[in-house]
């Protein structure tokens, strides 16, 4: 059997604009420790899916290219995002990694609440239907929060999607059915706004240290009490 590959989409604190929307709510000092403590919870739950699935190498794809080498990234390896809007992003990245995996999967750092068992599941999921489908799991807003796969596909499938809309995971989802199956995960939330962090507080249990330290963080916000 062939590895598998999860790569967490990410920009790198102090040099791109982290969070605006939250920022507005919060505070840029306090929405830049919410994005660090994020990344932990991320990178935790992604070490425990290698912990069990020896077969799945985890990337931190990284926005901009003269950040790849900086310790902040240091945990996983690096993959550059590329150059262009998000579409041109995610097609660089699913198209660079699938020359060398049977199967690729992305998500972001915005959903640091989900169980360690859930992204499993996704990544088993993907697995298990790379040469006939797709696997999408949508949020709230509209938009998704994992998408997985083993099959090529054009690039205008995934720039022709307008990204940040309610709309997004339905157009996305569009596309993907006309090369296979498009198979949905639960739909979940990520976080955008304070209001968001407040369904973080009731997303139970936390299941590992970094999660914890992001919700007692989220907890000591004065501003939700």
């Amino acid at each position: 059997m062939g590895r598998r590959a999860l790569a967490i989409f990410v920009k790198t604190p102090q040099i791109s604009s982290l969070k605006t929307r939250l920022a507005a709510n919060i505070g840029e000092e306090r929405a830049l420790e919410f994005y660090q403590l994020a990344l932990d919870a991320t990178a935790a739950m992604a070490e425990e899916a290698k912990r069990q699935m020896r077969d799945v190498d985890v990337f931190w794809a990284v926005a901009e290219d003269q950040a790849m080498s900086l310790p902040q990234w240091s945990q996983f390896p690096t993959i550059s995002q590329g150059a262009g809007g998000l579409g041109e992003r995610l097609n660089h990245v699913y198209q660079s990694l699938l020359q060398k995996y049977e199967s690729v999967s992305f998500m972001g750092a915005d959903s640091p609440h989900l169980k360690p068992n859930e992204l499993i599941a996704a990544l088993e999921m993907t697995q298990k239907n790379r040469e006939m489908g797709f696997v999408l799991g949508p949020t709230d807003d509209g938009g998704f929060y994992f998408f997985g796969g083993g099959q090529a596909l054009s690039s205008q499938i995934w720039t022709s999607v307008r990204y940040s809309q309610n709309m997004t995971a339905q157009e996305l989802s569009v596309g993907l059915a006309a090369r296979g199956t498009v198979h949905f995960l639960n739909q979940n939330f990520d976080i955008d706004v304070v209001d968001d962090l407040k369904k973080l507080l009731a997303y139970q249990p936390n299941e590992n240290l970094a999660q914890r330290a992001l919700a007692d963080w989220v907890a000591g916000l004065e501003m939700l009490k």
